[in-house]
């Protein structure tokens, strides 16, 4: 290993859950081990796979601590090795993903000048696996960041409103706090990482932010959770409805009606043009969210889809030059 040894106050276990990732989690364990600054520990947690991941694993020897486990699921997994960390610290990386070489290092750098925060995350890169062009997840230029002088968002549920998305690779969080939110929820059929941010933020609103990018998503692996998942309107209507209940209980209803609006269009958007998605459940179960313009919106794109196509593409190319050049639709 590479990485420098590291004894101050923020001691890292990095918990990373596998599932029939031979091919890649080496790569993966790597990437934490190239570090140049140390984790405490690396958690591997075997998902019941099938393939060779039992043996890749194994070839680091001591250097990994390995976990077998039957086929239970992500959040299983990830909760098993949230209980074997040793550390203060969590951080989360999948199997296959990486990290680049200062992740832990500048994302340490940045808690310790903000001593007050329970989690953090950091910008990341975004590199699909059909060979499609690689992109930086959010370009200053594009998204609304937080403002120069502070290195964090008041409120994660804001930061969603406005257009942010999280991913659990750039996470690094105190393993107490997810404790007290509950842990990942076993039961949670998909978005199994949102669910546990919104709950840590209903406790914990305040959330780090780095504008490096420094973790790679390599997107589209056939067979993951997100793709086998992606088309699934009610399991994302069922995460809506939790939180609608969960964040009243907090006194969040407000900006978690906010962050809910921003979910909503972009699964409608992202979906109108799948016809085989019957999108009407969301249009029913969120009325008094939706605003008409949004209803309107699916409608003609349903109903007059070549028309509209042209019509939507020039009204967010006009939306684009008069915001300087940004947000994509």
């Amino acid at each position: 290993m590479n990485s420098q040894s590291y004894t101050g106050d923020y001691s890292v276990s990095v918990v990373i859950p596998a599932y029939n990732v031979g091919k890649y989690v080496a790569r993966a364990i790597h990437s934490v081990m190239s570090q140049t600054q140390a984790a405490a520990e690396i958690i591997v947690v075997d998902d019941g796979s099938t393939d060779d991941t039992a043996e890749v694993v194994g070839s680091f020897g001591e250097d990994v601590i390995f976990i077998r486990q039957p086929r239970s699921g992500a959040s299983v997994a990830r909760n098993a090795g949230i209980n074997a960390a040793k550390s203060e610290w969590i951080a989360f990386l999948d199997a296959d993903d990486e990290w680049l070489p200062e992740k832990l290092a500048i994302q340490t750098e940045h808690l310790r000048r903000n001593p007050d925060l329970k989690w953090s995350a950091t910008n990341y890169e975004i590199r699909p696996m059909d060979g499609s062009p690689a992109r930086i997840t959010y370009e200053p230029e594009r998204f609304d960041l937080p403002a120069d002088d502070k290195e964090y968002f008041d409120n994660y549920l804001d930061a969603v409103a406005e257009g942010m998305a999280l991913s659990t690779i750039t996470i690094m969080i105190k393993k107490q706090v997810i404790i007290d939110a509950g842990m990942f929820c076993v039961d949670q059929r998909w978005a199994e990482d949102s669910d546990l941010f919104f709950r840590i933020a209903y406790r914990h609103p305040r959330m780090g932010y780095v504008r490096r990018s420094l973790s790679i998503n390599h997107f589209g692996r056939a067979g993951s959770l997100t793709q086998s998942n992606d088309l699934n309107v009610s399991w994302r209507c069922d995460l809506i409805e939790k939180h609608l209940s969960l964040a009243a209980r907090w006194g969040m209803t407000r900006p978690f009606r906010r962050c809910a609006l921003t979910l909503l269009t972009r699964w409608l958007r992202g979906y109108v043009d799948e016809p085989s998605v019957d999108i009407s459940e969301m249009l029913d179960r969120f009325k008094d969210i939706l605003p008409l313009s949004i209803r309107v919106e699916m409608w003609v794109r349903r109903a007059l889809p070549g028309l509209a196509s042209m019509l939507f593409r020039g009204y967010f190319a006009l939306k684009r030059r008069l915001r300087g050049g940004g947000e994509s639709e």
